[in-house]
């Protein structure tokens, strides 16, 4: 760590400057796209360069009187899931998922969002994606470890380059 990373007086404890800080550098060197069927809602690719949020996913909601913008809580859960998950030591992807969506809802809190209404503005988001019939359109590169015990989304799951179908053992 740098001289110029180091904490100052304060910034040990919980900031929102801080938190706005890490969803700023989280962004940085990323490209969004949101042009496939992501049967998750967000996921991203092999290299961490590229969060995909479905096609269908909002890109906000109002909230008294003000639109907040999901992306950057989307982009902050995936980058902290795939860096846990990469390691080390390399977690599994549920442990992963749990550290990055307390992450996610702090960041969301530290906001002055209420979580519960973002929460069930995603999870209704989460359900109509997720009811979907098949995923046509899923991006190539798509990182598939969250999706590994989830053989029936697996099988539902066509991608943009047809010589890669995802192995279901």
């Amino acid at each position: 760590m740098s001289v110029a990373h180091r904490p100052t007086r304060g910034t040990w404890l919980l900031s929102s400057k801080e938190m706005d800080a890490v969803k700023a550098a989280l962004m940085k060197g990323l490209r969004i796209d949101r042009t496939y069927d992501v049967p998750y809602v967000a996921g991203y690719n092999k290299q961490n360069t590229v969060v995909y949020i479905d096609h269908q996913m909002p890109k906000g909601f109002s909230y008294r009187g003000r639109t907040i913008l999901t992306d950057p809580y989307l982009v902050m859960h995936e980058r902290i899931e795939d860096s846990l998950e990469a390691g080390p030591p390399p977690l599994p992807y549920l442990f992963a998922h749990q550290i990055a969506l307390r992450s996610e809802r702090d960041a969301v809190v530290g906001d002055g969002i209420s979580w519960t209404v973002y929460n069930n503005f995603m999870m209704h988001w989460i359900k109509v994606i997720g009811s979907r019939a098949s995923y046509p359109n899923c991006p190539h590169d798509l990182d598939l470890e969250p999706y590994r015990g989830d053989r029936a989304t697996l099988r539902k799951m066509r991608f943009s380059n047809a010589s890669r179908q995802p192995e279901t053992a």
